[in-house]
């Protein structure tokens, strides 16, 4: 058995008892920024906390997902 990345061609054993983690470490060595991208990570270094706009936030989800107006008193 054979798995062929997607990205790059390369051809690895895809048998069961050899594991996943060659594709695993190929996929982060070689793939990184394909990967973060499809997978919509992004980079937080620059993040600023506001407890207005957390404030705002939950109280939108506590709208959008009718949840109790308590919800947030456990946080």
């Amino acid at each position: 058995e054979r798995a062929i990345c997607n990205l790059c061609g390369v051809v690895y054993s895809s048998n069961s008892k050899y594991g996943t983690g060659h594709i695993d470490r190929h996929l982060k060595t070689k793939h990184l920024a394909e990967i973060s991208e499809a997978n919509g990570d992004s980079d937080l270094s620059n993040f600023v906390y506001s407890k207005a706009n957390m404030r705002k936030g939950l109280a939108l989800y506590v709208a959008a997902a009718k949840q109790p107006f308590t919800f947030g008193d456990d946080i």
